[in-house]
């Protein structure tokens, strides 16, 4: 049986290959240290959909979210809109 550091280093290597496959000179060491460091911390994972590269800067999706939720043993999430962030031409804001 794994341990929990070697699953974790071998999810750091799985995510930093899928990373740099998927969106190539787009991923720089930056992005990479950070990428580390989240999936160390959290356990995301890129091939289940847990995190997205926008603009530069790792976001952590809804899937993400509940996988970390779920670890947690939350019973759920609250979420609310910021409307200064939302266009009130779209539904929910």
């Amino acid at each position: 049986m794994r341990n929990a550091s070697t699953c974790a280093r071998r999810l750091i290597s799985v995510n930093c290959k899928f990373a740099t496959q998927i969106w190539g000179n787009e991923v720089g060491q930056i992005q990479l240290r950070s990428l580390r460091e989240m999936t160390e911390r959290f356990r995301l994972s890129l091939c289940a959909g847990d995190l997205r590269l926008l603009q530069g800067s790792w976001y952590v999706t809804h899937a993400g979210l509940l996988r970390v939720a779920s670890k947690h043993h939350c019973a759920g999430i609250q979420v609310e809109a910021i409307h200064h962030f939302c266009d009130p031409s779209l539904p929910g804001c």
